[in-house]
């Protein structure tokens, strides 16, 4: 998941002035920016000031930035009252997604929660009712979350090619996998 930094338009934009997107498969992999991050969601301002040594008025400055450009983008973006918490659950509930051909949905739904809604997206009824939105099973996505083994090795794998591919950020993430194959 995106933290507090400019959300980037979807795929799908950036391919509609490609000359080549017939012939591109867009892949989701997880990468947790922060694996250690609580499970327990904070608010974000004093999270980010604590986290890169600003002033919380420094942490809101940046936030704001990130909006007006988020907003720009036409992208929807909350400035202020959102919130942030380890991730790891999103990324396996997304793979299960993907199992029921839902994933852009959830994904869709889940950055929608995250940025541009003021509830929480990081607890377990959210996450339920969010991949309910996405056309999933609220019983089956409700199990998924309370097995802390579901989708894990999926996501543990997403996150070892991220580093064998030398990834460190999600810039670099999104390099990495647009690289040909053979050149990772």
């Amino acid at each position: 998941m995106r933290t507090a930094r400019q959300p980037q338009p979807p795929p799908e934009q950036a391919l509609a002035v490609f000359p080549h997107r017939e012939e591109v498969e867009v892949v989701h992999r997880s990468f947790e920016l922060d694996p250690n991050a609580p499970r327990a969601a904070r608010p974000v301002i004093p999270l980010l000031a604590a986290k890169y040594g600003m002033s919380l008025e420094q942490a809101e400055a940046a936030e704001a930035r990130i909006t007006e450009n988020a907003h720009a983008q036409g992208l929807p973006y909350l400035d202020g009252g959102r919130d942030a918490a380890n991730s790891f659950d999103m990324h396996r509930l997304l793979h299960f997604a993907k199992e029921h051909g839902q994933q852009a949905e959830l994904l869709d739904a889940l950055y929608r929660a995250n940025f541009a809604e003021e509830r929480s997206a990081f607890d377990t009824q959210r996450l339920v009712e969010l991949a309910v939105g996405a056309g999933l099973d609220g019983g089956e996505a409700a199990a998924v979350l309370a097995d802390p083994q579901a989708y894990a090795q999926a996501v543990r794998e997403d996150e070892a090619l991220a580093l064998q591919s030398g990834t460190g950020s999600l810039p670099e993430a999104g390099r990495a996998a647009a690289r040909p194959a053979g050149r990772r």
